[in-house]
């Protein structure tokens, strides 16, 4: 069984699995897709009327990523070394919690596309390529 010393491209999944306890369809979408460099697309569709942030409310659990899984993968040393430099990109995802990303370093991209915020975020000192919250809202 790997741990997160040992953590590879292939088993990022599992090693959230055992952290984050019960990953939505939302969150392993995100897994599988920063890795590979891609986006994680969260809604039922791409067409911008099924991802209006503003409506967030009516959403799925399945469209829900913990902001502690996003923490995680830009602070742990072992995961964020798998994130690939286009970052972690996600179109119509409700990011549940705080995102406290405060003084942490972030060596890929952070994109977040027509998603909505459940709480406020703490981007105190952030240092990071770049940072997008293109059509999203809080």
């Amino acid at each position: 069984m790997a741990n997160d010393l040992e953590l590879n491209q292939d088993d990022i999944e599992n090693v959230a699995r055992r952290r984050f306890n019960g990953l939505t369809t939302a969150e392993e979408r995100l897994l599988r897709a920063a890795p590979a460099g891609e986006v994680a697309y969260c809604g039922p569709t791409v067409l911008h009327k099924d991802n209006d942030p503003s409506k967030a409310d009516s959403w799925g659990d399945e469209r829900t990523i913990r902001a502690a899984l996003i923490r995680w993968l830009c602070v742990d040393p072992n995961a964020s070394k798998r994130i690939d430099p286009r970052g972690v990109r996600l179109f119509g995802a409700l990011i549940l919690n705080s995102l406290d990303l405060s003084f942490v370093t972030v060596p890929f991209l952070l994109g977040f596309y027509r998603c909505r915020l459940s709480d406020d975020a703490n981007l105190m000192g952030i240092k990071v390529p770049r940072l997008d919250f293109d059509g999203s809202f809080t």
